[in-house]
Formats: C-alpha cells, structure tokens, sequence
C-alpha cells in the first residue's frame, strides 16, 4: 500500500471512532484483530516484557490513543505519524513505564472490553443492523456490501479485493457514490434519520 492509500485508510479510521457507537466499535475490533499482533510482538522485543504484559500495554494505549483521537481532527492527530505508529509507540511507552510496576492497575484487554457490552446496547446494535440491511436493500447488492464492509472498518483496498475492483481509488470512488445515495436518501426521510441517529450513532 503506498502512503497515500495507507493515510487516507488510516484517516477513514480515525473518523469512524470520533463517529462514536457502533461505528467506533467496530474500527476497534478491526484494528485489535488487523495491527495487534505485531504490535505484540514489537512491545515484547522493545521492552522485554511479557506477553501478558504486552496485552495490557496494548489495550491501555487503545484507551489513551481512542481519548486523543476524539479530541482531535484525523488531520491533526495523523499529522506527525501514522495510527499504528501511534498505538505502537503508546503501548510501548505504557509496558516501559507502567505495565512491569502496576499491572494490577491495566485496564482489561479493549476487544473483550469493548465486546462487553450490556443488554440496552446490545439491543441497539442488533436494532442497528437490522435497519441498515432495510435501508441498504434500496441501493442494490453491491452498494450495499461496500457499505457494510466499509461500516465493518474494511479499507479501500480490503472492499477493493472483495468485490473486484481494479484499485482501491476505484474502491474509494464507488464508496462514495453509494454514500451520496445513502445520505440523499436519509436527508429524504426523516424518520429513518432519526432512527439511525438514536440506534447507531450515539
């Protein structure tokens, strides 16, 4: 991936947690899964510390770095350095100074943080899925999974590969496109909107 592909991924990244509910979720999930094992990896050889240490540096700079993001525009915060660079450098920091002397302090490793989620937001999300597939229905099979990989935290070049494109620019460009229709169609009908609004977005 060259660096323009890798900023703007990173940038539709960042935008997705500062979106918050279940948008931000699952941007968390895809980057716990995606990035977190050579992130692992890079802690225990930079710090020397556990594995099991590694995992809670992991996930308190999950915490800190989702606390500055949604503090910050994605320009700013990818201005000097990328997300993974961010994260990576964070829980370093967090295995060199806090993880070895006060372990007991770590919070609980994100994604299992993150999955446990109580019935009132459970109930929203499943609420969530179900009206996005209603609404996508309208938009036609493709639109719709480019929507819902996107919504997934797929990259441009992850829905690129999934449904054949040439490139992830082309991937970008459909993405878009099918957006614009989304939005149309929300803007169209307030009681979806709204709907939205209350079970997926905050």
């Amino acid at each position: 991936m060259n660096t323009n592909d890798q900023y703007a991924e990173e940038t539709e990244l960042v935008e997705g947690i500062r979106q918050g509910g279940a948008r931000r979720e699952s941007v968390w999930k895809h980057i716990t899964l995606r990035w977190g094992g050579s992130i692992l990896a890079v802690v225990v050889q930079r710090s020397g510390c556990s594995e099991r240490q590694a995992r809670e540096a992991f996930s308190s700079a999950c915490v800190g770095v989702d606390n500055r993001i949604r503090k910050t525009s994605p320009a700013d915060f990818l201005q000097k350095a990328s997300l993974k660079t961010y994260l990576t450098q964070a829980a370093i920091y967090a295995a060199l100074t806090h993880v070895k002397t006060k372990p007991q302090t770590m919070p609980l490793d994100f994604a299992e943080r993150l999955a446990a989620e109580d019935e009132e937001v459970r109930r929203r999300t499943q609420h969530c899925a179900a009206l996005l597939d209603s609404v996508l229905d309208q938009f036609g099979a493709r639109c719709k999974r480019i929507l819902l990989l996107f919504n997934d935290g797929y990259s441009m070049e992850e829905i690129g590969l999934e449904l054949g494109f040439k490139n992830a620019a082309v991937a970008r460009r459909e993405k878009y496109e099918c957006q614009e229709r989304f939005k149309a169609h929300i803007q169209k009908n307030p009681e979806v909107k709204k709907q939205l609004r209350e079970n997926c977005y905050g």
